[in-house]
């Protein structure tokens, strides 16, 4: 072969050797390309994962919250329906509550009237024993010598006689009556002391007769002084 045919090849070996170069270089630039587009994309995908990750834990979170949140509203829910219950419960038993308290009202009063009744009973008793007291020492004031006056806060009443010893008409013998708590005559002090007190007591309190008793007083102060006592 001679020189010009060997040029020629060599001339066209260089045109193939540059074409070859050149898509060599096109197609390392386009795997370069492709591999920062590869790491770009794995580093954004990894990224969104993590994100998605994150965004995971917070929606777990929240449910979690949301769960708890709910179950605490459940009880209260609950805890709320016991008590409407119960206040129903309680209401239903009103009527019959106000009926027993108004049975027990109405026992009161008619205790409290049948007390206020006996009271009142028992003062116009205690004022009868009281005029009493007054008509039996107008009767004899003028008779026996007798005088009297009120004592104390308890309305007891002091008898006092003259015209008794017939050697000193002027001595006083006395003694003090009153009406007690259950309306019978209490003789409460005697001067001077007489025997026979208690029955004449008695017996004034079984009889209502008050003027039986100031005279079997004086009878008994004139024997008194009969014995020079």
């Amino acid at each position: 072969m001679d020189q010009d045919a060997l040029l020629q090849m060599q001339e066209q070996l260089d045109k193939v050797k540059s074409k070859v170069d050149k898509w060599a270089e096109s197609e390392v630039s386009a795997l370069d390309s492709m591999r920062t587009s590869h790491k770009t994309a794995m580093k954004e995908l990894q990224e969104n994962v993590e994100n998605l990750k994150k965004e995971e834990e917070t929606a777990a979170q929240e449910a979690d919250k949301a769960s708890k949140l709910s179950a605490t509203q459940e009880k209260e829910l609950e805890s709320a329906r016991d008590g409407l219950g119960k206040i129903r419960a309680q209401c239903a038993t009103l009527p019959d509550k106000a009926a027993a308290l108004a049975s027990e009202v109405e026992t009161e009063r008619t205790a409290i009237a049948k007390s206020e009744a006996a009271i009142s009973e028992a003062d116009k008793a205690k004022v009868q024993r009281m005029k009493e007291l007054a008509k039996g020492i107008t009767f004899y004031k003028e008779r026996l010598g007798l005088e009297f006056e009120r004592i104390g806060d308890d309305d007891s009443l002091r008898l006092t006689f003259t015209k008794v010893d017939a050697r000193d008409p002027d001595r006083a013998f006395s003694f003090d009556v009153a009406v007690n708590s259950e309306n019978q005559y209490q003789l409460l002090n005697c001067l001077p002391r007489v025997e026979g007190v208690e029955a004449l007591v008695k017996r004034a309190n079984e009889d209502n007769n008050f003027s039986r008793l100031v005279v079997s007083m004086r009878q008994l102060f004139r024997n008194k002084a009969s014995q020079g006592e």
